[in-house]
């Protein structure tokens, strides 16, 4: 079940049938949007970085925004804890609809980019991934242009990707001309290599849980190198992972590098590790608390 509700307070929709988070993306108008989780029965996970996300996103969209505090764009003005407000009296409409007081929910917001309200999508988090199979993902060419911020047309871009990957990849890793792997569809991508962690820095959407990444890296006395990882690279790899909202951290086993046009896979590359990938997915799991805003009922 999923609900959807505006800023301004109105109910577009609660109950079945479902509307995903991609159909919601695909459906309403296209604008800046972004994705979060929930913690416990009334936190979300780094929602001032999905703020800061948000304003950024109106910075490349509409004009540069000037207060903390509150986004402007069109003749809509959305304050930071109203907003929060609003989020919190729908995930609490939501779970009381189905009985579920420690459901954790996935929490869209989109600010179209030529009207004057703001859509917010809630609906159940799926369960993670199983950790006791193999886990897959394609490496196939491409970049994703628009890493100042978070445009809903990606989701309609990124589909011929989605339609020509593995039927068993959990993603998919853009590879650039030059060999280097920024990041995946809807995840930010990492590589370790003996004691050191690789993740792109430039020209990316920096997930939420990469910054708990990074974080529980220091932890582990893991380096950290701020490079794009390189296909070239890749036989020397030990352990690779993608991160997101709903994954967490994933560790990968087995990488099949696709042409863009080809059938099958041009090679297909598996890893024998996962020690520090879920290591660090522990890591992660502890800090999802503590790094989490209460919403404010107003």
């Amino acid at each position: 079940m999923s609900i959807i509700v505006t800023y301004t307070g109105k109910l577009i929709q609660l109950g079945t049938p479902i509307i995903t988070n991609h159909q919601f993306l695909t459906k309403y108008p296209r604008g800046a949007y972004t994705t979060m989780r929930t913690i416990g029965k009334s936190n979300i996970v780094r929602f001032e970085q999905h703020w800061d996300r948000l304003r950024s996103s109106m910075d490349v969209w509409h004009k540069q925004q000037e207060e903390k505090q509150r986004i402007t764009y069109n003749s809509t003005i959305i304050e930071h804890d109203k907003l929060l407000s609003c989020i919190g009296k729908g995930v609490d409409t939501l779970t009381n609809h189905l009985k579920k007081d420690t459901m954790q929910c996935r929490i869209t917001i989109l600010l179209p980019e030529k009207e004057e309200d703001c859509y917010i999508h809630m609906t159940a988090l799926p369960d993670p991934p199983s950790l006791n199979t193999t886990h897959h993902i394609d490496i196939m060419n491409g970049d994703r242009l628009a890493y100042k911020g978070k445009d809903s047309d990606w989701v309609q871009q990124r589909k011929s990707y989605k339609e020509r990957k593995n039927e068993q990849s959990e993603e998919v890793v853009l590879c650039e001309d030059d060999g280097s792997l920024r990041e995946g569809l809807s995840s930010n991508f990492f590589v370790i290599q003996g004691n050191t962690l690789y993740t792109a820095s430039d020209h990316i959407i920096e997930g939420t849980i990469r910054q708990l990444v990074l974080a529980a890296a220091k932890a582990c006395s893991l380096s950290i190198c701020l490079q794009n990882p390189l296909l070239s690279s890749i036989d020397q790899w030990d352990e690779a992972f993608i991160t997101s909202t709903s994954r967490l951290v994933y560790p990968i086993d087995q990488i099949h590098i696709r042409d863009a046009h080809a059938m099958s896979p041009i090679k297909t590359i598996n890893l024998s590790s996962r020690q520090l990938s879920m290591k660090l997915l522990q890591h992660v799991i502890e800090s999802l608390q503590s790094s989490s805003t209460s919403f404010q009922f107003t």
